[in-house]
This record gives structure tokens, C-alpha cells and sequence, in this order.
């Protein structure tokens, strides 16, 4: 998995506020999606969305970054599936500026032949300064947004391999992937 974020190059220096970010999920031909395993962790707080309904949050606490969430999503089999996350960059707690900011995930697809895949966070997903009203529902429109821009792989600095994984949801190597 790599980092990504909606503008800046980089991981640090990151405007406090709102960020919005979206995936759309596509079936491969002949492919019918049951469910997905997302395993997500951003620094510093977040939301995450299925299809404009709310699947979970990360715990409101100091550096919850370190500890990936997973969450299990019933998929729509006959439609597209959005995930959306709205992002929250805290300001840096000893300037009160810019602080480092980054998504991190990891969504592993089950579909109803037994088979799976994995995607992961990098620039296929969508990015937008702000989280507009309804921005995670389904039919909103995020054609005017921005290819997100990977800002470092997993392990790199400022995060390195920090980020734990719960027992049990895809291991250490899906994070890596």
C-alpha cells in the first residue's frame, strides 16, 4: 500500500482541515462482489462510507494512525460501490501549523465464485480539499476532483512500518501490497 493524500507531493506540511477522498469499486467482467475487508488507518482522524452509509471511524485518540482499522462491508452484486473517507489533518501540536498527513489502505474484494482480490490506497483514488455536503453518497459527482497523489510507500518516513494490523484481516503483507 502507499500513503496518499489529495494535493501536497509530500507527507508533512499539510494544511489542518477537512479532506475527502474516494474509491469506486469495479467488478471484473463475469465477477459478482459479495463483500469487502477495508483495512484503514489515517493520520490523524477519519471517517469511512459505503455507498453514502456510514461503516466506521477511528478511535479519537493521540497517534490512532498506529493501529489499522478493519471493517467489513456488504457489497452491492449488481451495481458500482463507492467507498469514500472524510480525513481530518489535526494541526501539529507544538506549532499549532501544518502537520504530516496520509491515508493508508488496504480493501481486500470477495466475490461470489470463492475467488478475492486486493486493492490498495494509490493515485486511482480521488481527492478534494474539503469534504462537500453529500460527497459520500453513491451518485455524487467526483469527476472535477483530482487523482490523489501518493506521497510515500509503506514503511517509508514519516510513518515507516508503525501501523499494526488486527489479527486475523489479511496480515502484514496486504498493508505491504
Amino acid at each position: 500500500s502507499s500513503w496518499i493524500w489529495a494535493t501536497q507531493p509530500g507527507p508533512l506540511g499539510v494544511p489542518p482541515g477537512e479532506y475527502a477522498f474516494r474509491k469506486t469499486i469495479l467488478a471484473p467482467a463475469g465477477k459478482t462482489p459479495t463483500r469487502a475487508v477495508v483495512l484503514i488507518s489515517v493520520d490523524n482522524e477519519f471517517s469511512l462510507y459505503h455507498n453514502g452509509h456510514f461503516v466506521t471511524t477511528d478511535a479519537n485518540m493521540t497517534d490512532s494512525w498506529k493501529i489499522a482499522i478493519a471493517a467489513q462491508v456488504v457489497l452491492d452484486p449488481n451495481g458500482v460501490n463507492v467507498l469514500a473517507v472524510r480525513a481530518r489533518n489535526l494541526p501539529d501540536p507544538v506549532t499549532g501549523g501544518d502537520n504530516a498527513a496520509g491515508l493508508l489502505a488496504s480493501v481486500q474484494v470477495e466475490y461470489a465464485d470463492g475467488s478475492s482480490g486486493v486493492f490498495s490506497s494509490d493515485a486511482t483514488w480521488r481527492g478534494a480539499v474539503g469534504a462537500p455536503g453529500g460527497f459520500e453518497a453513491l451518485g455524487f459527482d467526483d469527476s472535477g476532483w483530482t487523482p490523489t497523489r501518493v506521497i510515500s510507500s509503506y514503511g517509508a518516513d514519516p510513518w515507516g512500518t508503525l501501523v499494526q494490523v488486527p489479527p486475523g484481516y489479511l496480515g502484514n503483507a496486504a498493508v505491504r501490497r
